[in-house]
C-alpha cells in the first residue's frame, strides 16, 4: 500500500485503469488521424476529432527524460536517458487499483 492518494478514475479514464488491472497498457488513438493520445481526452489534440478508440500497446519505450512516473528495481546510477524501459504493474490494492511503473528492459 502507498501513503500517496490513489487515483480516482472518471468515466473518461476508467478504460485506462481497467486495462492496468488486467496488466495491459491501453491508450487512445484517433480514428481520423491515427495520433496516439495520452492522457485520456474527449478529443484528439491534433485534429480535434471526437472519434477515439482505446488500443492496447506494449508500454515499452525509451527514457527521454526523468518521467512523471516511478522507476523500480533500478539503482540511481543505472538510470540513463536513452535506456529502454518496460512496464511493471504494481497491484496496490489487488483487484481494485494497479499503478503503472517502469523498469529497465534487459
Amino acid at each position: 500500500m502507498t501513503d500517496k492518494p490513489l487515483p480516482q478514475p472518471t468515466p473518461r479514464t476508467q478504460p485506462f485503469w481497467d486495462a492496468l488491472k488486467a496488466h495491459r497498457v491501453d491508450i487512445q488513438q484517433c480514428d481520423d488521424c491515427q495520433h496516439w493520445i495520452f492522457f485520456p481526452r474527449l478529443h484528439c489534440p491534433r485534429c480535434f476529432s471526437h472519434s477515439l478508440t482505446w488500443k492496447t500497446v506494449s508500454g515499452e519505450g525509451e527514457l527521454l527524460t526523468y518521467l512523471n512516473t516511478t522507476l523500480v528495481s533500478l539503482e540511481e546510477d543505472e538510470i540513463q536517458v536513452g535506456m529502454r524501459v518496460r512496464p511493471v504493474f504494481d497491484d496496490i490494492v489487488p483487484g481494485e487499483t494497479t499503478l503503472l511503473r517502469y523498469t529497465a528492459k534487459r
